[in-house]
């Protein structure tokens, strides 16, 4: 990205957020022993990576945007490995700026763990703006924003909850600054934006409109809140970025993860580079299957997607889940639990990838398992059951969430822990489930099979 020239200090740091040290995978399966570790251990490895790249690239700062861990998880280790980071980065002089997210507010931190000198806490009581010097340069000027609601202020500001304001003067609430001094302005956000001249979405949740951000004069939006980056230039001497999570926990987040290394030159240039560090990656992949193909062109074309994917150096193990489209004598051979698990097994001893193992969690087979399921008995009542599937299930375009709205479980706590499990979940697939288990209850097994 090209940026207007100027005079200012370089600056080299990083940005990430939702660590989630020591959350645990969701979905895994039964994976093979000698990756148990691996899989267990996954978010503490990835963070341990990030401290590693922040020393390796020797950054000015670390920036993380919230969700450092889950509070709703058992046990103290994933805060523990947090203090152990920060201490390694504080012996290598590199500082440490912290917002709290949705799942680790101030308050759930252990009062007890002392965090070191290195690391400021910013947002709510722990005040909202910060600024880094060398030796005695200001080198960045930090605020945390818990969100913009744009009222009607013209030219002169825009106001934030809690009193919180940007003012066009190009200056950051409760930071005194020099109008004629360089250093770079960071604003920490949780969200998304908007942009309705290129219609595009970065994000999810509240989302604030893009051609707004001209407005505040700041140089770096730093945005978190979502496993998935992204980046914008809102326009031109801006950017705007979300680092993502630094490893993904279920399979609806697939491919790399990581944290972004933000350079400015001292020309005003600001450049992003991404920096892996999942050790477990998820990707889904599809293969089809025609009138001609036997196995041992079902496994050559397994390996050949999974080459098609560009591995990144801190990838050990993909977890992957298949969707098998097509059809032919081999189609239905994936119905039996034993031939998929001996593919599995098979595709996991020779991958076809080097220095990276793959481990098949799922193989999605909703238009064989809905067809397999739609033998219907003369008896009433079974026309009777598939009928009232297909009316409630083609009622919405959100099935599932539909049907959980409706339950009498909603609400409350058993709304957050549903929701991964609603992220994962293939409505076709609970469909054909559904259709399955019905025959079974019409003792129909055979004919569902």
């Amino acid at each position: 990205m090209s940026h207007p020239t100027m005079s200012r200090p370089s600056v080299r740091f990083v940005q990430a957020s939702r660590l989630w040290v020591d959350h645990q995978l969701a979905g895994i399966g039964s994976v093979p022993d000698e990756w148990l570790a691996t899989t267990r251990d996954a978010s503490v490895i990835a963070w341990r990576r990030l401290v590693d790249l922040c020393c390796e690239q020797e950054v000015d700062f670390l920036l993380l945007g919230g969700d450092c861990f889950d509070d709703r998880d058992e046990g103290l280790r994933g805060q523990i490995e947090l203090c152990r980071g920060f201490r390694r980065l504080n012996d290598h002089g590199i500082a440490v700026y912290i917002s709290a997210g949705a799942t680790d507010p101030w308050t759930s931190w252990m009062p007890a763990l002392p965090l070191p000198d290195n690391v400021t806490r910013l947002g709510l009581d722990c005040g909202s703006t910060a600024t880094l010097e060398r030796d005695g340069v200001a080198l960045a000027h930090l605020q945390v924003i818990q969100s913009l609601i744009m009222a009607d202020f013209g030219d002169e500001q825009a106001e934030g909850q809690g009193g919180e304001h940007i003012s066009a003067d190009h200056s950051l609430p409760g930071v005194q600054i020099d109008q004629t001094e360089t250093a770079l302005r960071i604003a920490l956000i949780r969200g998304g934006l908007t942009s309705s001249d290129e219609g595009l979405l970065y994000g999810s949740g509240l989302c604030y409109p893009a051609s707004d951000l001209h407005r505040f004069g700041v140089d770096y939006w730093a945005f978190s809140g979502h496993h998935a980056g992204w980046s914008h230039e809102p326009f031109t001497g801006s950017i705007a970025h979300d680092a993502g999570g630094t490893q993904g926990f279920t399979s609806a987040e697939t491919g790399p993860r990581g944290a972004t290394l933000v350079t400015v030159s001292p020309d005003g240039r600001i450049e992003t580079l991404f920096l892996p560090t999942a050790p477990v990656r998820w990707e889904r992949l599809t293969v089809r299957i025609t009138e001609t193909t036997d196995y041992d062109d079902l496994l050559r074309d397994l390996r050949l997607e999974l080459q098609s994917i560009d591995r990144q150096a801190t990838d050990r193990l993909w977890l992957c889940t298949w969707d098998v489209k097509g059809a032919g004598p081999l189609y239905p051979q994936f119905l039996d639990a034993k031939w998929r698990a001996k593919l599995t097994h098979d595709l996991y001893r020779q991958p076809g990838v080097p220095e990276v193992a793959v481990w098949s969690v799922d193989w999605k087979l909703a238009e064989l398992a809905a067809s397999a399921a739609l033998e219907v008995s003369p008896h009433p009542f079974v026309n009777n059951y598939l009928e009232a599937l297909h009316n409630q299930w083609n009622g919405t375009d959100e099935p599932l969430l539909d049907i959980l709205n409706q339950s009498p479980v909603k609400g409350g706590a058993w709304d957050s822990r549903l929701e991964p499990v609603l992220s994962v979940a293939d409505p076709a697939e609970v469909q054909a489930a559904i259709r399955r288990w019905g025959m079974k209850w019409f003792n129909l097994e055979e004919e569902a099979a």
